[in-house]
């Protein structure tokens, strides 16, 4: 995950309720379905805390973060980023699908779209199994001997999801 998304989550977070670092890592767990590191969540809540963008205080031996009126304000930009993004998505997928034969994929890319700007999260179903499966796909690729074996259960997977589609 980019760490750009990671920022909009880590606010976005913190905007419903001030959490510690731990606290944080096991939300976006568990509204995302992915599980970031410590060692991209800290430095980033350093970063926002320099920004001005989130306070910090001691409570006990945790560290508990809050967002500021200046993180808001950054996280209604990116917001606004993500939702015009989202709708020029959906205004090239419309055109393509006006102008060539409608594909299943352009209309199933259109369903996840909608769901994703009605605050949805359509993959997070797939976790911790999608995560795994980019890992173990980039760990089998770096051999040259392993392409023709890769392509085989990548056909085979392709045909499998196809009948789970129709």
């Amino acid at each position: 995950m980019l760490y750009g998304h990671l920022q909009g989550i880590v606010l976005r977070s913190l905007d419903r309720a001030p959490l510690s670092g731990y606290q944080l890592i096991k939300h976006v767990k568990d509204t995302v379905g992915w599980k970031p590191s410590t060692g991209s969540v800290y430095p980033l809540l350093d970063m926002l805390r320099k920004k001005g963008l989130v306070t910090v205080r001691p409570e006990g031996r945790r560290r508990v973060y809050s967002i500021t009126a200046e993180g808001r304000d950054a996280l209604g930009a990116l917001v606004c980023d993500r939702d015009t993004m989202l709708v020029r998505m959906t205004e090239e997928l419309n055109a393509l699908q006006a102008t060539s034969k409608a594909t299943p994929e352009v209309a199933a890319m259109l369903e996840f779209i909608a769901k994703v700007r009605d605050g949805a999260h359509p993959m997070r179903q797939f976790e911790p199994e999608l995560t795994e499966l980019k890992r173990q796909f980039i760990i089998s690729c770096v051999k040259e001997s392993n392409v023709k074996e890769i392509k085989a259960i990548l056909r085979d997977t392709t045909h499998r999801l196809r009948k789970v589609g129709a």
